[in-house]
């Protein structure tokens, strides 16, 4: 995209490490991950009833 011409200011990203080392090769400093990808992984690894109560308080800020 710079050989075009195209400045790019910041990115956000799904966690795909693709995205990641492609971003870091451009050294752009502004990026962030998508915070829909983020709670879907937090609830992806957390279980519907977990035990402990650092579990259940992440389990309710997502």
């Amino acid at each position: 995209m710079q050989n075009v011409g195209i400045e790019i200011e910041s990115a956000t990203y799904n966690g795909a490490t693709n995205i990641i080392k492609a971003v870091q090769e451009m050294c752009l400093e502004a990026i962030q991950r998508c915070s829909f990808h983020i709670a879907n992984e937090i609830c992806t690894r957390l279980t519907k009833n977990p035990k402990s109560d650092v579990a259940r308080e992440l389990r309710q800020q997502v």
